[in-house]
């Protein structure tokens, strides 16, 4: 098993966060970067350290199996 954070689409109110869905939810998660508008999803530049901003998400144990 392995630990992800996800943002966007990925989370509970996302399109396709059924793939999740046999997934373990841990708990909310929060991570240095900002997210960015690129049309139909969005994409993350991740940071070293808070200045840059704050991209909020949610992290699970998911299988190998999920990863695939």
């Amino acid at each position: 098993m392995t630990k992800i954070f996800v943002y966007g689409t990925l989370r509970k109110t996302g399109r396709f966060h059924h793939i999740l869905e046999k997934s373990l939810f841990i708990g909310a998660g929060i991570t240095p970067g900002r997210l960015f508008d690129v049309g139909s999803f969005p994409a993350a530049v991740f940071a070293k350290n808070f200045h840059a901003g704050a991209i909020v998400g949610e992290v699970y144990e998911v299988s190998k199996a999920t990863l695939r």
